[in-house]
């Protein structure tokens, strides 16, 4: 069981600030392949490039990589 102040904890509460920025990378991220299914350039390295630009905003604003947990949530 996960509570939220505790250290075991992966997923933060959902009003926290790290939930808000998770899910404006997700929407983000989404808006991203819309564009690129819109265009017809859906690539391995056009896919590989969006979840990397969302790692590295996730890194600057948390100083941390995310979790396996984090990624999943987040692509899926």
């Amino acid at each position: 069981m996960c509570v939220y102040h505790s250290s075991n904890c992966i997923m933060p509460p959902p009003e926290s600030d790290s939930a808000l920025n998770l899910k404006h990378l997700e929407q983000e991220g989404e808006r991203k392949v819309a564009e690129l299914i819109n265009e017809n350039a859906v690539t391995e390295e056009a896919l590989m490039d969006i979840i990397n630009e969302g790692n590295d905003a996730f890194k600057s604003a948390h100083g941390r990589n995310m979790t396996y947990a984090e990624m999943r949530g987040l692509y899926g």
